[in-house]
């Protein structure tokens, strides 16, 4: 069984502060003309902090959940700034049920809206990407208007590479209006029409709902498991001749050196002829793509995994893009939900007798231009709370709510606190209850210590939160960040009285896949490694150091790691930087993992062997390198992981966004393991 101490070791190594270096040379992720960040002193009474805002869901009807959304841009205010600014955003309702529509204030900033599904369910989401290129100077995609890089550039004075500097295309800041979404934290396929980061959407603001309706309606009739479309020639023939035509008219009429038309070698059409004819999903879209998938019921739909229901989340994710686009807002949570009696919502709701009221926090932060792009400079972005800054959030004295948590910032690590803390009985209590949008098992759940909030960039964090019996102004707040949230506890205390679950009983049933993987199943053990590289040569500090995996850069074309389908697999993954004493958060697409050991050479003296129930995350904070002697002595984490139920290809990268932008990615592909062939 998981004692309190081994818990705690895992809890702490994700959600470990990131040690941000002060100069450009680093992460390069703050923004010019944010406002100071609140403090404990001077942060906001209840009654002056803004009253939360949920923000509005999107949920499933008759086990679908039916979607458009749409990326625009427009002036938005938001907390930190004193005029309007311009930004991306998800304009999203849904076509069975329009009153389900976010925003409803488009000039006023927020993530996008929070989809809601149960396990079980069919995904169908129109994407449209109706961006305004001209509202977006030098954001265009690779080589366009012939400036020859591919990367977004910024001039500084007599600096006429200020950036991209040392970057290089594919691994810079660009083609920030191209979009393509991730659905963080579902096991679905990475292939064509599923949770596909390898697509890139153009924008194109002539295309509209309307205009592919009839096209996706056909597609979205076959997205059950195991039926959606394999291959180009799976699409209906209307929409394969309109992206046809669009994508070769824009090759022929982009903007490039002072005319017209891309030169061969970046044009997007043969590209995709390319892949089709080698029987491969193409990769380039004008305005508009169908995700349509199905989220797996184990063992209803004869899965190894299936998808764990929590708490989860879906962001754009098109390589060059990524932070500045997660800036802009291009985000939002991702509920997936297991309502039966013994299933994490249902068994919940059930002990609470349906009186659990629920929250839904997404950290964010907003931001413009990222720093390393700013020849200013700036201050880090403060963080946000589902759009807003340190809100109130009102609850009874004695209440319990769930809180799922989201950390949906750039780079920004959580370690908040409750306070005022003086008496035992006046205090805010809490029980963790998931992970990374998987749910705890019983043993973990009852020992863990329940004493600060804890995230990475990317977890996830379910929390059963207990107001203390006295009224009063109660903060949750961050040492670094300051105020979080405000909780004003208010009237009369909640009747009958709540407590957490204190027996096995009343807590939720851990799935049978979620049950920890057997060692003796592991197939095959890699070694992966974190670093950072300095380079020597002048002209541009700001990006003198560069982010590798084993070494190198992501790189187009080249598969990194390759793995069986069905197969169990265990990882050391080193983090050798000790350049930046950064914690890089680790995460891989499709199926979630367990730390089974973990060694941060900054707090221990020998690795940390954890004992099972283990706890299942998609995204780890790798401990830092420590320097001793001339000598690197690195971090890591020793984590399992099954590859199961989908082949495809697919990524690991750090979840600091802007070291993804800039390489700190690789490409993975799971592979088959039958064949139609016979020896005999």
């Amino acid at each position: 069984m998981m004692n309190e101490m081994n818990l705690t070791a895992q809890l702490r190594a994700a959600g470990r502060s990131l040690a941000l270096f002060a100069s450009l040379a680093g992460i390069g992720l703050a923004v010019l003309g944010s406002a100071s960040r609140l403090n404990a002193q001077g942060g906001p009474s209840c009654s002056a902090a803004p009253a939360f805002t949920p923000i509005g869901e999107i949920k499933s009807q008759d086990q679908k959940l039916q979607a458009v959304i749409k990326v625009v841009n427009g002036n938005r205010t938001a907390p930190g700034f004193s005029k309007p600014i311009m930004l991306r955003y998800f304009d999203a309702y849904n076509p069975a049920d329009p009153t389900q529509k976010w925003p409803l204030n488009p000039a006023e900033f927020s993530p996008g809206p929070t989809l809601r599904a149960e396990i079980g369910d069919v995904v169908n989401i129109t994407m449209l990407n109706q961006v305004k290129v001209q509202d977006f100077g030098g954001t265009l995609d690779s080589g366009e208007e012939g400036r020859g890089t591919g990367c977004n550039q910024v001039t500084n004075g007599t600096d006429k590479n200020f950036y991209p500097g040392h970057d290089k295309f594919p691994n810079c800041f660009h083609a920030s209006s191209s979009s393509n979404l991730h659905f963080h934290g579902t096991h679905v396929t990475p292939s064509t029409t599923g949770d596909n980061v390898l697509v890139t959407i153009r924008p194109n603001q002539k295309v509209t709902e309307d205009d592919v309706k009839d096209s996706f309606e056909q597609i979205f009739e076959h997205c059950a498991l195991g039926h959606q479309p394999q291959k180009w020639e799976d699409l209906p023939q209307a929409w394969r001749d309109d992206q046809r035509k669009l994508l070769k008219e824009y090759d022929e009429t982009a903007p490039y050196q002072g005319g017209h038309g891309l030169p061969p070698e970046q044009q997007l059409w043969p590209q995709n002829e390319k892949a089709i004819a080698q029987g491969v999903w193409p990769q380039f879209y004008s305005g508009s793509y169908p995700y349509c998938f199905q989220l797996p019921k184990y063992p209803q739909d004869d899965v190894r995994m299936g998808q764990a229901p929590g708490t989860h989340w879906y962001h754009s994710h098109k390589h060059g893009s990524t932070s500045l686009n997660l800036y802009n807002g291009l985000l939002g949570a991702f509920i997936i939900t297991d309502n039966s009696p013994t299933g994490y919502d249902g068994k919940l709701q059930a002990f609470y007798q349906g009186k659990l009221e629920e929250k839904v926090l997404v950290l964010h932060q907003v931001a413009t231009v990222l720093n390393l792009m700013s020849p200013a400079g700036g201050g880090a972005p403060q963080v946000l709370v589902n759009g807003q800054l340190a809100p109130r959030i009102e609850m009874k004295p004695g209440q319990i709510q769930l809180w799922r948590f989201v950390n949906a910032t750039v780079h920004r690590s959580i370690n908040a606190t409750f306070s005022p803390t003086a008496q035992r009985l006046s205090r805010f209590q809490f029980k963790q209850t998931a992970q990374d949008g998987v749910q705890l098992a019983w043993q973990n759940y009852n020992t863990a210590p329940n004493t600060s909030v804890q995230m990475a960039p990317a977890n996830r964090v379910d929390l059963l939160v207990k107001a203390p019996s006295s009224p009063g102004c109660y903060v949750l707040q961050d040492a670094a960040l300051g105020p979080i949230l405000n909780i004003l506890v208010t009237g009369s205390a909640v009747n009958p009285k709540m407590d957490f679950p204190k027996q096995e009983s009343d807590y939720p049933v851990l799935p049978d896949f979620l049950k920890d993987i057997d060692p003796a199943t592991v197939r095959v053990r890699r070694e992966i490694n974190y670093d950072s590289v300095k380079l020597t040569d002048p002209p541009n500090v700001s990006t003198s150091r560069q982010f590798t995996i084993d070494g190198r850069q992501f790189e187009d074309q080249h598969i990194d790691q390759v793995m069986l389908l069905d197969t169990a697999e265990e990882w050391t993954i080193y983090n050798s930087d000790t350049g930046t004493g950064i914690a890089h958060p680790f995460h891989i697409h499709v199926n979630p993992f367990q730390v089974v050991e973990i060694f941060d050479p900054n707090t221990m003296t020998v690795p940390q062997k954890l004992t099972a129930p283990f706890v299942w995350w998609d995204t780890f904070a790798i401990p830092a390198g420590k320097a001793v002697d001339g000598k690197t002595v690195p971090g890591y984490i020793k984590m399992r992981s099954r590859f199961v139920d989908f082949t495809g290809q697919y990524v690991q990268h750090c979840h600091i966004l802007a070291h993804e932008d800039r390489g700190m990615m690789q490409l993975l592909e799971v592979v088959s393991n039958k064949t139609v062939l016979k020896h005999h």
